[in-house]
Formats: structure tokens, sequence, C-alpha cells
């Protein structure tokens, strides 16, 4: 069986969730034939490094934008005609690529291939399913689409959400957000082990850091400090330089891939509620501070797991120090939110989505 999986820029979360279920479906079809495609590279070169570009000027500069843009109604006729520009300018590159690797199933880790693959299938009567993955706790209005033969969700309220906005019950599958598994056991650690304090910037390196690692540096509890630049370049100097003369152990690392392993090894997690690290998070049942959310998903992202008292959420670098603080000197209060998170959990996302659409099957002619 040969499934394409389509995401939006490497090293995103919606890459991360492809690799896991290219792993999840090799694993449980080893003659399965998966390819990862991402969906940017389908459209104008140009246009390509425009849209990147600006998506991190516009999240990082100017959030109140990106929060007019996120699910309004006003603007979602605007990206399906876009959507659909796109397509038809390209549709040449699909089709190569479609006729090409003939995939018994698409699969989408982020709404604008999705729709792509959607509006192709509309116009030229293309057969075989096309599945939607959510890599963010709540559904917006791009992923309303009329081609999409099922929807893996990552809650019953997700579900519920794309049901009232027209998705046929029988089209969606609560099944979580599909990220890779740590070889590492949690509980494998030694019980007077120093503390770890995981400070995480996503792979861009976006938020405080810097303060944040500052004011931890400060507190008298004794802990260690591992923090993450992403391809920050720029960042990751400043902590090295900062580490140098820390009071506290740090390590500072760069863009990591295997960002499940660091969290098995930490006692809190300090980072911005992007759907993946979420989902790793409470997996690894990591008690875990969020600030600076991104206005939209991971605004929400932080909504679902504030409603669920499965995390805390720091105003200000300042505010990451005094929660911090608290957590290492209530374990109490640390246990109760594991217990929380332990409740959300779906370690198995993957595998079960991918077992799903193996059951299926490739489509017959």
């Amino acid at each position: 069986m040969r499934i394409l999986l389509m995401y939006v820029h490497e090293y995103s979360g919606h890459h991360h969730a492809a690799l896991a279920l290219e792993k999840a479906f090799v694993q449980l079809n080893p003659r399965a034939e998966c390819r990862l495609v991402d969906a940017l590279r389908y459209t104008h070169p140009i246009l390509e490094g425009f849209i990147r570009r600006a998506y991190l000027e516009i999240v990082q500069k100017r959030p109140e934008v990106w929060e007019y843009l996120y699910d309004n109604p006003a603007v979602v006729g605007y990206v399906r005609r876009f959507r659909r520009l796109v397509r038809e300018s390209q549709s040449t590159k699909l089709k190569r690529l479609l006729n090409e690797f003939k995939p018994d199933a698409v699969v989408c880790t982020q709404a604008f291939p999705c729709g792509i693959v959607s509006d192709y299938k509309e116009a030229h009567g293309y057969r075989p399913p096309l599945y939607g993955v959510l890599t963010d706790y709540f559904p917006h209005s791009y992923w309303i689409l009329g081609h999409v033969t099922r929807y893996f969700v990552p809650t019953e309220e997700a579900g519920e959400l794309l049901r009232k906005n027209g998705v046929f019950r029988h089209r969606v599958s609560v099944t979580g957000i599909p990220v890779e598994a740590s070889d590492a056991p949690k509980d494998g650690r030694p019980k007077n082990k120093t503390p770890v304090v995981l400070v995480m910037g996503g792979s861009q390196g976006i938020g405080p850091i810097e303060k944040i690692v500052t004011a931890l540096d400060r507190l008298p509890e004794n802990f260690t400090i591992t923090v993450t630049a992403g391809r920050n370049e720029k960042l990751f100097g400043a902590l090295r330089a900062f580490a140098a003369s820390s009071r506290k152990p740090i390590r500072v690392l760069p863009y990591v891939e295997g960002a499940e392993t660091l969290m098995r090894e930490a006692d809190i997690l300090i980072s911005k509620p992007g759907g993946l690290t979420i989902t790793q998070a409470l997996n690894a049942k990591l008690p875990t501070i969020f600030i600076d959310p991104i206005p939209g998903q991971e605004a929400k992202n932080a909504s679902f797991l504030l409603a669920h008292r499965a995390a805390l959420e720091a105003r200000s670098a300042s505010d990451t120090a005094v929660l911090t603080s608290q957590l290492l000197r209530s374990p109490a209060k640390a246990q109760i939110m594991k217990k929380n998170m332990a409740f959300l959990a779906k370690p198995d996302a993957a595998l079960r989505i991918a077992r799903s659409i193996l059951k299926r099957g490739p489509l017959r002619t």
C-alpha cells in the first residue's frame, strides 16, 4: 500500500506528525511505501519563500494580524480562492506526483494541502481516499472541506466542532495527535536525581527564552536547566555565552529532533503551547508551564490544557520562575497535574490512525 503524507514546512509540528505516521505505517505493515511531501514545494518558488517568511514575520512581530487571519469567516473565502488558484496554476506538478506515485491514500497533517487535494478531487474526479489529521486541539474553518474521507482529531470537543460545521459524524475519529514515542522510560531515572527544567522555543527559537533562563537562574532551588534554541543561531550564541557564567548548570542545545527524549529526562517544561509540544508533554506526563502563545491555535491549545488543569500559564518570564518554584516546592501540586495529563494522553495516536487507514486498504477499481 502506498501512502502520500503531505505537510507544510520542514521542521514544523505538521512535519513531525507526518514522520510519526510514516513510522507507524511501516511498523504495522513493513511493505507499506510512504512518501512525505512539503505541499509548499508544489507552489511557485517565489510564492513558497514569501509564505514561509511572511508567517514567521507575522507571528513574531505582528501577532495581532495573525489573530485576525486565524479562523476568520471574512478571510476563509479568500483563502479558498487562493488555494484553488495555487491548485490550478500548479496542477501539473500535483498531477505528476499523483500519477507517478499512485498513492492508495493521501494523508494531510495541515489544512492547506488537504484543501488543495480536496479541490483536485472535485475538479478531476480523483478517487483515492483523503485523510485530514489535526495537529492542534481545536479545528479551524480552513479544515471544513468537501472531499475528506475521514478526519482524525485529538479530542471529542474537536470532533464536535467539526460536526457542528457540517462534517458527518461517521467521518470523524477521535484518536489523538500523532507523535513519535520515546524509547527512554521516565520511571527509570534515579529517585534522588537533581530536577531538570526544560525550556523550549520551538523549531524557530521563538519567545522570551533568554529572559526565562535568566529568571530561572536566579531561583534558590537546586535544579539544572536544559534549553533548546531551535534554528535560531543568534539565540543559541547568546544562551551559550550566558551559560558560561551562570549560577546553575545550563545545557544549551540547537534544534533537536528528539524532543520527546528530552521531555522524558525533565521534571518541568516551559514552552509555547504548540500542538505537538502539548501532545508530547501529555504523553510524558511532564508538568508544563506555557508562555506567550501565538493568538489562534496556540492560544486555544493553552486554553484546552488550562481548562483540564493539565498545565499552568505564565504571563511573563519572571512569572515562569515563580510557577517553577511552586512546582518544585510542591510535589503534590505537580502530581495532580500529572494525573490530569495522564487522563488526556493518547500515546498510541499514530498507530491508531495508521491502523484505521491500512484497514481500509487500497482502493479497488
